[in-house]
């Protein structure tokens, strides 16, 4: 290659990082969400910082498993892990440490707050800590960690009536925000957007794209409390839109799954692939616009709720427990 290739090479090069670099400084991301321009924690130095985590093989060689029975609650994405048996795994290789899911502490936002109260050992979290929620564990003497442990996707989906294949990240901001009303608009059909919901208190997705300063459109429909009921919701309402983690959406028969670019500029990437099963390889190499990290929220305060909360960790971050968390469509995070 001579001087003049280099220095065309060199120059094209320098060009396309700027664009990169002063796009993503565009990209309105929340900065209470770790998501789609931070990199997943890959080194084991600083994942063993957090005091207690031991990388194991298996679940029996995962030490200080302690004895009795221990409520959780929190982020419903970690359903996808238990419906890959990790509950059951977790019976076979330690019986004696029973957890016990709380029904009254469903969404990330009522499993800290229960956590907080003492009525939880450990909680599951789709998101950081807020500041109001560090102050009250603060003001009761109690110290909050939040230890990552998978990368999550959230999954788009619409009522196939819509005859959308593909948003960006600017258009879901319009959509949830009201600017966009007919999606025709979108290039889709002469028909109104219904935008459903999850309950933000349950599940942080709509904050990927919309932060807490932003007004919610008041033609959002409804506010739902499950996965489940949004999908149906969706399903049975022309024109609407929906989403979730992609690790609960993917397969899902009923609703049209869309693909996400960041802008117009950008390859629209699918959240699930051919075979029905979430796009794992997009979220790991940071390449889907909508991802997140998935919490184990530890208390603190030296009891046998946090060597539960510890353990239940280690488990997770086991070779058998990071299989079941690709398994149930999530990226561990070693």
């Amino acid at each position: 290659m001579n001087n003049q290739k280099r220095i065309l090479l060199a120059l094209l090069i320098s060009i396309a990082t700027a664009t990169t670099i002063t796009f993503l400084g565009s990209l309105k991301i929340p900065s209470t969400v770790e998501a789609t321009i931070d990199p997943i924690i890959t080194n084991i130095t600083r994942r063993t910082g957090y005091p207690g985590i031991q990388l194991k093989n298996k679940f029996e060689e995962v030490p200080a498993v302690p004895s009795g029975t221990f409520n959780y609650g929190g982020a419903t994405s970690f359903f996808s892990i238990f419906r890959e048996g990790f509950g059951k795994e977790i019976e076979k290789a330690h019986p004696q440490f029973k957890i016990n899911l709380d029904p009254s502490a469903i969404g990330t936002s009522e499993g800290i707050s229960r956590l907080i109260s003492g009525k939880l050992s450990f909680a599951h979290s789709d998101r950081p800590l807020t500041e109001a929620e560090l102050k009250t564990s603060k003001d009761k003497g109690l110290r909050l960690e939040v230890i990552p442990v998978a990368l999550d996707g959230i999954a788009v989906y619409v009522n196939p009536s819509t005859q959308i294949k593909s948003l960006t990240v600017a258009n879901l901001q319009d959509i949830y925000g009201g600017k966009v009303t007919n999606w025709q608009e979108l290039g889709g059909a002469s028909l109104a957007i219904v935008p459903i919901s999850l309950d933000p208190s349950v599940d942080s997705g709509i904050s990927l794209w919309k932060s807490n300063s932003d007004n919610v459109s008041n033609n959002v429909l409804s506010y739902e409390q499950t996965h489940t009921a949004a999908i149906a919701k969706t399903a049975s309402t022309s024109g609407a839109i929906g989403y979730g983690s992609a690790a609960i959406v993917a397969g899902q028969e009923s609703v049209n799954p869309v693909a996400i670019s960041f802008n117009n500029n950008n390859i629209s990437i699918p959240s699930s692939k051919a075979d029905n099963s979430a796009n794992t390889q997009a979220f790991a190499k940071n390449i889907y616009p909508l991802t997140r990290r998935l919490y184990v929220v530890v208390p603190r305060d030296g009891s046998v709720r946090e060597k539960a909360a510890i353990a239940y960790a280690n488990l997770l971050f086991s070779n058998v427990g990071r299989k079941l968390i690709e398994k149930a469509g999530l990226v561990p995070i070693y």
